[in-house]
């Protein structure tokens, strides 16, 4: 936070808050350990900087609570969890025109909680309309929790969360972890701290790509994608709106048996890879 004095008498309320957001966010920035971001993380901020109000690549999962809630041990747990976690406490920002990663030493959790009736139309308004919110990636946070409480007897926790934090492979691990958490909270053993962090990942990446190893993938993929790229010219039954909107729709239908038995032969091994 700077030291220079700032004549505030003047200013109206909403200009004060302000101010003194932005001067709560430079001191947690000064608190902060920066690094870089990976190149899927890049992907990814490259994506927010083009339409910093899309909700395309947030993450949200809905999760009934049936029976009795310790609503203050399952906020302990959500402490818990991003303090256990260095990538649910990081914010990201330019630093010289270059994209981080601001790593925060702490982060409050903080659990929005909201009562609704029983309906199930309203439920699902109030997590579609959840999912539709955007993060802001520059303040954070990019974990958001919600406990809709339906009756007493029964809640809904919403998790929404950033695609640039996790992955859908991360959401389990999460939602693991938040209920070994709360059980610890009533006496159960609690988890073990993650063996890696992400930054560890990200500094075997650095090294990897910098290395002879990292120079021949480069010169492979340019071999591979030298020359003209051909015109992907695949038919559309409606005209592509001149905005993007990410809007889509879910179609199920079952597979049986047999074709997917195949299908798993023909895949061939599965590797579970960090993103």
């Amino acid at each position: 936070m700077t030291d220079k004095s700032i004549d505030i008498s003047g200013l109206s309320p909403e200009r004060k808050r302000a101010l003194l957001s932005q001067l709560l966010m430079e001191e947690a920035e000064h608190s902060a350990s920066v690094y870089p971001l990976s190149y899927g993380q890049r992907s990814l901020w490259f994506l927010h900087k083009l339409a910093p109000d899309s909700a395309a690549y947030t993450i949200t999962y809905a999760g009934r609570i049936s029976g009795e809630l310790d609503v203050p041990a399952l906020e302990r747990a959500a402490q818990a969890l991003v303090d256990r976690h260095p990538m649910l406490r990081t914010t990201y920002a330019e630093r010289d025109g270059q994209a981080v990663q601001l790593v925060h030493p702490q982060w409050p959790a903080r659990i929005a909680r909201h009562r609704l009736g029983p309906g199930e139309s309203e439920l699902g308004e109030w997590i579609r309309r959840e999912t539709d919110r955007p993060f802001d990636l520059y303040t954070g946070p990019v974990l958001r929790l919600a406990l809709l409480e339906r009756t007493p007897d029964e809640h809904v926790l919403v998790l929404a969360v950033h695609h640039i934090a996790v992955d859908f492979w991360s959401i389990d691990v999460i939602l693991d972890e938040l209920r070994l958490l709360y059980a610890a909270e009533h006496g159960a053993t609690p988890p073990r701290l993650p063996a890696e962090r992400y930054v560890d990942y990200l500094d075997q990446q650095i090294t990897t790509l910098e290395s002879a190893e990292g120079e021949r993938l480069w010169e492979y993929w340019r071999d591979q994608l030298t020359g003209e790229l051909p015109v992907l010219a695949l038919p559309t039954d409606r005209p592509r709106p001149a905005v993007q909107t990410y809007d889509g729709a879910v179609h199920r239908f079952t597979i049986d048996r047999r074709t997917t038995a195949g299908s798993n032969r023909s895949a061939g091994p599965r590797v579970r890879r960090p993103t």
